[in-house]
């Protein structure tokens, strides 16, 4: 909260002319509300366990709470390099896509790599509807009794054995390979739509997202 708010100050600080400070500051209030948006929206999520449209309010979710944060950067970065409309409109997308990407590899880090937390299955615990999930749901949809138990339950509560079983049950199931495979996916669709002048800098930057989950 300290850093959002600190955020429009640096820009009415900068040396930039009025217009851009203007096109920044929108630009800014704008992201920040979708990130909000999306935040507030994620708890209700598991509610949805059992709707048909569980992935399509994961993604339209992770699109606020995430991919808005990566898109406005990369438009912001656009404004102060005086790129064209159309110009940032691809780049903001191509880099939408990427915030994307790397929600859906912190959901798989959180049960299966090193998330620099004190515990596996942070998320678990907090009751976050992961892309794991959504996917395993999509293909198991008796499951959702049991993964809306789990998810429910105070953080204290949930036990490091219920982690476990999760852990197990989406890599026996084949969600993990089917989410590995997804991400491998929109990782090879978002290069080839970023512009070619930053194409380089967008291959690099989803391997460095993906590079986490190597060992998988």
């Amino acid at each position: 909260d300290f850093l959002m708010l600190l955020a429009p100050a640096i820009i009415l600080r900068s040396d930039f002319d009025l217009q851009k400070k203007s096109s920044l500051s929108l630009l800014y209030s704008n992201m920040a509300t979708k990130i909000v948006n999306g935040q507030s929206a994620e708890p209700t999520l598991k509610t949805l366990l059992s709707s048909p449209d569980l992935e399509s309010e994961y993604l339209t979710c992770v699109s606020q709470k995430t991919s808005a944060l990566f898109a406005g950067v990369a438009e912001g970065v656009c404004i102060i390099g005086d790129l064209n409309d159309l110009e940032r409109k691809a780049t903001s997308e191509v880099f939408s896509e990427m915030g994307d990407l790397f929600q859906i590899q912190d959901d798989v880090l959180d049960l299966y790599g090193n998330k620099q937390r004190d515990i596996v299955g942070s998320d678990i615990k907090e009751g976050k509807v992961s892309f794991l999930i959504v996917q395993h749901l999509i293909h198991f949809p008796d499951d959702a009794l049991r993964i809306r138990e789990i998810l429910e339950k105070p953080r204290d509560l949930t036990t490091d054995d219920e982690v476990q079983f999760l852990i197990r049950l989406f890599k026996e199931s084949g969600t993990l390979a089917r989410v590995l495979a997804s991400l491998l996916k929109r990782k090879q669709t978002i290069c080839s739509q970023a512009p070619t002048s930053i194409q380089s800098f967008v291959k690099t930057l989803c391997e460095e997202i993906l590079n986490p989950l190597a060992h998988l």
